[in-house]
């Protein structure tokens, strides 16, 4: 709702139910209210209180201040990450009450995971945010040398994450071999992107965290 008129103003959002006009905001209101309503509620008495509650959080911490601060700061990535990587926390509170050293490293793992996959995805539609009015690290960082720096920075510390996570006993050895040789995967594609930093490297690199994943 707080972004229907700069999602109107780019092209890769432009088609999209609410800025094209085919439903309205109040309509999108209501919606996503009696999701959010809904889902926070299987939750409680689905699994417990606990996990309700970082998932109210998470809905919380989206709309009050990772959208706001879109606009505003390039900082507003660090805030996305940190919504994105609360999910592995709902589950691992839902399954066990409580939450275990491997689940605050999943947790970990998806936080520095959005990073690249993010920043790689910012960079080919670079043009698209600056004309949203968005303030991503791309849109702002026209020469991409920091934006890649920064993807290869994270995509490197996804290979000590996944070992750690066997080290604390939470997977087997499969997880750390795997992990580590997908974390490779990406800090490879991420070291071409910043070779190079043009889109075809940036695409390739956004499929390479897809993989990942």
């Amino acid at each position: 709702l707080a972004e229907k008129s700069r999602d109107q103003k780019m092209h890769r959002t432009l088609h999209r139910p609410l800025p094209a006009g085919h439903i309205s905001k109040a309509h999108a209101f209501v919606f996503g209210i009696v999701l959010a309503y809904i889902g926070v509620s299987i939750l409680s008495f689905g699994a417990n209180v606990y996990a309700a509650g970082i998932a109210l959080l998470t809905i919380l911490i989206y709309i009050l201040v990772y959208t706001p601060l879109k606009p505003l700061t390039t900082f507003n990535t660090i805030v996305g990450a940190l919504v994105g990587a609360l999910p592995p926390l709902i589950g691992c509170v839902a399954a066990s009450g409580t939450i275990d050293i491997g689940g605050w490293i999943l947790a970990g793992i998806l936080f520095i995971w959005q990073m690249p996959h993010f920043l790689a995805l910012a960079w080919m539609y670079r043009e698209d945010y600056l004309r949203g009015g968005f303030k991503m690290l791309p849109a702002i960082d026209r020469s991409g040398e920091l934006t890649a720096r920064v993807s290869v920075m994270t995509s490197l510390c996804l290979i000590p994450l996944a070992l750690l996570m066997t080290v604390v006993g939470s997977t087997g050895i499969l997880f750390a071999i795997t992990g580590s040789i997908l974390g490779g995967f990406m800090t490879m594609k991420s070291i071409t992107f910043w070779r190079h930093r043009d889109d075809a490297t940036a695409r390739r690199l956004f499929f390479a965290s897809i993989i990942y994943l």
